[in-house]
């Protein structure tokens, strides 16, 4: 597990918007995919989610985009990912609160 997290951290794979924007993919295999790493993430690996600089008031960039990603899933309109998604946005939320009180939610649903 912690050679998994050095990794991780070498990658920077979560600081780049791309990654993100998977939430959105066409696919819906891509969507489910996104959703089950971003749980795993959440729960094997939360500190990869929050960088050193926070901005918002405590939020970290990446804890930022991960919340705009995961909130977007709650637009999703195919029901093969929503099994995915909802644990993902349960087990999101549970882990980082703080990230729907820096959020607008209208904005980041819609």
């Amino acid at each position: 597990k912690e050679q998994a997290v050095k990794f991780a951290q070498d990658f920077e794979t979560l600081q780049k918007p791309m990654f993100w924007k998977l939430a959105t993919n066409v696919s819906v295999h891509v969507r489910a995919a996104f959703y089950t790493a971003v749980r795993t993430l959440t729960v094997q690996a939360p500190s990869l989610l929050q960088d050193a600089e926070a901005v918002d008031g405590g939020t970290s960039g990446i804890l930022k985009l991960a919340g705009q990603a995961v909130m977007q899933g709650l637009s999703d309109k195919d029901a093969a990912a929503h099994s995915q998604m909802w644990e993902c946005v349960l087990v999101f939320c549970r882990a980082f609160p703080s990230v729907l009180a820096n959020m607008d939610l209208n904005k980041a649903i819609l």
